[in-house]
């Protein structure tokens, strides 16, 4: 026989080994939120939904969550809808992990739940007691329910006239599924969920988390569209949601068209992706919202980041699976977001240059098609933006901006760098930026790209500076790109307008460029010694506010503090 022939194994000699009852503890940590776990089983709602629209395109359906409190604390949460519902012979299986209806039908009829795990681990995460009653056309209520025992994986199956009235109370006498979640984990010693102690906080958040996640499906006009209601409590969720904000005045569309349509692209191996991307240009005033007085439908949501927000919303049958600043986000530029539909069958066998895990909380992507996307389709945008900001910002100023930063660049800040403090810090820099004129690579590059400074004055290392305007504390940042480094000034912020630039129009260059040097200095010192982007951030408002204090007060402060000691 041929050593990588597979002997034929003989059954007798098979040993069953089921998991041990201790996995239970591990699933409960696989890393869901609260609101993640209870999206991943109304996934579940929305398949079956669909399954009776393809078999009745009138059809119509319904999915509601309510959560029942006892003395202010949530004690259990009901999910039901009027889907298809689950074979009875089936519904004991339901809860075996790895077990889906869906998967043989998953290549002809996507849906949004594949792996046969959501319902089991989400639901593991939020609760010690799981109930499923449910009812297909033409068959009596079915009833099933799981609890920690002995060996963990046990199921309970009688279904009595208990269950019927339950179900009917709310599914009513057709078919659908009620899942009841109970012994909430936040209300058991030693519980890890998250989940809010009241009502309200549930509902709101919940209802925001869904009209989110579910905003191409909810809405008519999108390819997505399954027509069905989704109530939170007693409200229904809106069916216009958009962290893009197409449809508002001050948003500009980089790829697709102005009714919200995705435009497709073919990467070099022939991949198609269907996309579209916004810039939504903030005011002074903070223009954050397109509908914040109707539901707090908030532009850029759940986008990681606390500044300068920028990044992708990948969708996948039209629910969001994750969203992450996919390209460098630039400084002094907010608010550019993109969506990705990809498709992802899940299925052994198949791969898909995207991927989402199982909990449908991250996606993997191919390096190959990572790079195609920042480099070929996002980054292109991203630095027409840049240079748009930055007419519109030369424009709006007296002076040649331009002419005026290269000047201070080449004759004033590059030869004052020379001779600086030689401590083990700058040392260590020193060596790093040697190092970067032979291979950039040695650089470590933070989360900003653009052009930098050599401190030995060395003119293989370029340093430029730019004029640019956003709204908010921050008065200048520093932009890493390997070999160059850029100081962006914010033409915008009080202290760059009166110590810079009515300097420069003084025209005191030499006590302007002292002040930038001043300011490349700490946003470079924040950079190396910061590692956090945010937090560099948060420094540099924090400066800034201090800058703007210390401007409108200080001169008053000093002046009277001379006529109190000359009294």
């Amino acid at each position: 026989m041929n050593k990588h022939e597979r002997k034929k194994i003989n059954n007798r000699n098979m040993i069953a080994t089921p998991p041990d009852p201790a996995i239970i503890n591990s699933l409960r940590r696989t890393g869901y939120k609260w609101y993640e776990a209870l999206l991943d089983t109304i996934d579940n709602s929305i398949d079956a939904i669909k399954d009776m629209i393809e078999k009745d395109p009138q059809y119509r359906g319904r999915i509601f969550i309510k959560a029942e409190a006892k003395e202010g604390k949530i004690e259990s949460i009901i999910i039901g809808d009027n889907g298809t519902g689950i074979p009875a012979d089936f519904l004991p299986q339901v809860l075996a992990l790895g077990k889906s209806l869906k998967r043989k039908e998953q290549k002809k009829n996507p849906r949004l739940g594949v792996f046969g795990m959501g319902l089991k681990t989400a639901g593991m995460s939020l609760a010690d007691n799981i109930t499923v009653i449910s009812r297909i056309v033409g068959e009596d209520v079915a009833y099933a329910n799981w609890r920690p025992t002995v060996d963990g994986f046990s199921v309970e199956s009688n279904t009595s006239a208990d269950h019927t009235e339950l179900f009917e109370k709310h599914i009513s006498t057709g078919p659908g599924t009620l899942v009841i979640f109970e012994d909430m984990r936040s209300t058991i010693g030693g519980g890890q969920s998250d989940l809010p102690a009241d009502r309200s906080s549930f509902y709101r958040t919940l209802k925001k988390r869904a009209g989110h996640a579910y905003r191409h499906i909810l809405n008519p006009n999108s390819d997505s569209h399954v027509p069905f209601e989704l109530m939170v409590g007693k409200t229904t969720v809106p069916i216009d949601w958009d962290p893009l904000v197409i449809k508002h005045p001050n948003t500009t569309i980089l790829i697709g068209g102005s009714n919200g349509e995705f435009k497709k692209f073919k990467d070099p191996n022939g991949r198609e992706y269907r996309i579209r991307m916004t810039w939504h240009r903030r005011t002074s005033g903070g223009d954050l919202s397109a509908n914040r007085d109707k539901y707090d439908n908030v532009v850029g949501q759940y986008m990681p980041g606390t500044h300068y927000k920028q990044g992708v919303y990948w969708i996948r049958q039209g629910r969001e699976i994750y969203c992450n600043p996919l390209w460098t986000p630039r400084q002094g530029i907010s608010n550019i977001y993109a969506e990705v539909l990809f498709e992802d069958s899940g299925l052994e066998g198949e791969s898909s240059p995207i991927q989402m895990n199982f909990g449908k909380t991250d996606v993997l992507l191919d390096p190959a098609v990572e790079a195609y996307l920042v480099d070929s389709v996002f980054d292109p945008q991203v630095k027409k933006c840049l240079a748009d900001l930055k007419k519109a910002s030369q424009k709006a100023s007296n002076l040649d901006l331009e002419d005026i930063c290269k000047k201070l660049s080449k004759d004033v800040l590059t030869p004052n760098t020379k001779g600086n403090n030689q401590s083990p810090r700058v040392q260590n820099l020193k060596k790093r930026l040697t190092s970067a004129n032979s291979g950039a690579s040695a650089i470590k590059k933070s989360s900003y790209r653009g052009q930098s400074l050599s401190l030995d004055g060395s003119t293989n290392v370029e340093y430029n500076i730019e004029v640019r305007g956003w709204p908010g504390e921050i008065p200048f940042c520093f932009e890493d790109g390997g070999t160059t480094y850029t100081l962006v000034l914010n033409q915008d912020h009080t202290f760059i307008k009166s110590a810079i630039m009515d300097t420069l129009d003084k025209g005191d260059s030499e006590g302007a460029a002292y002040l930038i040097q001043v300011c490349a200095a700490i946003a470079q010192g924040l950079h190396e010694g910061v590692e956090s982007m945010d937090e560099r951030n948060d420094t540099l408002g924090i400066i800034g506010y201090l800058l703007s204090i210390y401007d409108k007060d200080f001169g008053r402060v000093f002046e009277s503090k001379e006529d109190t000691m000359a009294a």
